[in-house]
């Protein structure tokens, strides 16, 4: 696999969990790496080498800027949360369509080689018809961010196709690991264990019987490498574990980890929660020779490690 090595990626969203995994990574394997995102140079964890600047993706004249001289684009930059897009829906799509077709703009002027999007794989097909879910399934979401989601990925192909730019929309399923904050909602597997960690309850909708499919962050890392990197582009790819998981059986999960129950606080069923999804992920291996490796009790193992040490005993953060 050829690296292109001294090539600048612009990694938007780069001190959000996904974009911040891949920076360590690229930077080791001869990249220049920038980071634009409203956070910035971010006050912990800033990786070496690495130019961070800050911005609003709406902000033209200053993601012009951050675009400039990029031969790799990647877009983690959402405006949205799936609760938050569910309060808005009107604004956050506009909002959220505006800034992607501003970016595809920039990079076609700056020429731009390649443009990565990070869609959702839990929220684009909505309700399945088979399972796992392929990527021919037709998007059918019934969240407004997952319309939001599957909005920017017509709207990439479409600008892509007309102006010659290559790019790759990827799926990412639940993807968890030791940096994702717990101060955020969303994501199980890091609120669970915090509120574990300073016995509070963990809030489940409905029953526990959601099933969904959990990916180990250094192996989602391992996946955006790959097509990064190689060939074909144009296509929309599915990335995650390939199984499915209940609520119930990952926080039985995050007990065993960490050694101590999870206490669960039942809440009303949400309509906008798909009752079961995960994915196939037979086309990421077969184009890029993907396949993930960390097994959920491990990858929750080594989770479990990571927050002990960033967290004290009453869960008071020490970072």
């Amino acid at each position: 696999m050829a690296t292109a090595e001294g090539a600048r990626v612009l990694v938007l969203g780069g001190t959000g969990f996904l974009g911040a995994s891949l920076l360590a990574p690229l930077c080791a394997r001869g990249y220049r790496v920038r980071v634009y995102s409203r956070r910035g140079r971010p006050d912990t964890g800033a990786v070496p080498g690495v130019e961070y600047l800050a911005g609003d993706i709406a902000d033209r004249e200053r993601l012009r800027r951050a675009v400039a001289g990029t031969a790799y684009v990647a877009h983690f930059a959402d405006a949205t949360l799936p609760q938050t897009a569910e309060a808005d829906p009107q604004t956050d799509l506009l909002a959220n369509l505006a800034a992607a077709w501003g970016l595809l703009t920039l990079c076609a002027e700056a020429g731009t080689r390649r443009l990565l999007y990070c869609s959702s794989g839990g929220t684009v097909y909505g309700v399945p018809r088979a399972l796992p879910v392929p990527e021919t399934a037709v998007p059918a979401p019934i969240s407004s961010y997952g319309l939001i989601k599957h909005a920017v990925e017509s709207a990439v192909r479409f600008f892509c196709a007309r102006n010659g730019l290559e790019h790759v929309i990827f799926r990412p399923s639940n993807v968890y690991g030791p940096g994702q904050s717990p101060f955020r909602p969303q994501g199980l597997v890091a609120v669970a264990m915090l509120r574990a960690l300073r016995g509070e309850p963990v809030a489940v909708y409905g029953d526990g019987s959601v099933v969904r499919d959990y990916l180990y962050i250094d192996d989602f890392a391992e996946f955006f490498l790959r097509c990064l990197e190689g060939a074909p582009t144009g296509v929309t790819v599915n990335v995650g574990s390939g199984e499915g998981r209940s609520v119930g059986d990952v926080l039985a999960g995050v007990g065993r980890a960490l050694g101590r129950p999870v206490a669960i606080e039942r809440r009303p069923a949400r309509g906008f929660d798909v009752p079961a999804n995960y994915l196939d992920i037979g086309l990421a291996r077969a184009l890029y020779g993907w396949t993930p490796r960390v097994r959920l009790e491990e990858g929750l193992r080594r989770t479990a490690e990571a927050f002990a040490a960033r967290f004290g005993g009453e869960g008071q953060a020490t970072e």
